[in-house]
């Protein structure tokens, strides 16, 4: 079996499991994606932005009316075909802790191989910050409010980029299946494709304080 089918459902897992937590033990990864920025020039050109489906701010979880963003439907397959990313590995796991999470094989080559991992959840910025898993709160993005996190140990091949919305926190991870020469570039990466992602949907922007 090759290298990358054996690597991926692997990577899908972890992240998953890390995307998710919200107890001491969860984690978050920040990425960087020069490719995805690239390729975001382009699309930004050639692909008209569907209807808003989350608007930046913050989100009250305990509201009876409230229901996470869920970015494995809700956002519309051309948009991920725009900027590179596979078929959905597996199907999306959802969580009772009002999470869910997929993932998406970002590129390969040969051996090589990068997981975007996509999630919604309700995970407060302090909590992040408690945990000591807070690497920039004010990331270099061209969207609004990004900040960038790692998983904890155990998880140097991965980043997150997260943003909050009315519908709860949008989160894009990014893992690599290769050496990593550092932390910057993998959060780069995770920044990149969320802004690529974000200019895609039209998202509004709202408060992000």
């Amino acid at each position: 079996m090759p290298i990358r089918t054996m690597l991926l459902p692997l990577l899908a897992g972890v992240a998953a499991l890390l995307l998710t937590a919200c107890t001491p033990q969860g984690d978050v990864v920040l990425d960087d994606a020069p490719s995805a920025g690239e390729s975001q020039v382009e699309v930004a050109e050639t692909v008209e932005a569907a209807e808003p489906v989350v608007e930046l701010g913050e989100f009250n979880a305990e509201h009876d009316e409230f229901v996470v963003f869920d970015p494995c439907t809700e956002i519309p397959r051309e948009v991920l075909d725009s900027v590179g990313l596979g078929e959905m590995v597996s199907e999306p796991f959802y969580s009772p802790m009002k999470s869910v999470t997929c993932s998406y094989p970002a590129a390969s080559q040969g051996a090589r191989m990068e997981l975007l991992t996509m999630a919604g959840d309700v995970v407060p910025k302090q909590r992040v910050r408690d945990l000591g898993f807070m690497i920039s709160e004010d990331a270099n993005s061209e969207v609004p409010g990004v900040y960038v996190h790692h998983m904890g140990e155990g998880t140097e091949n991965a980043c997150t980029a997260a943003i909050h919305t009315t519908k709860g926190r949008w989160t894009v991870a990014y893992t690599s299946g290769r050496p990593i020469p550092s932390r910057e570039d993998l959060c780069g990466e995770a920044i990149d494709y969320l802004e690529a992602i974000y200019f895609q949907l039209g998202v509004q922007n709202g408060s992000t304080a």
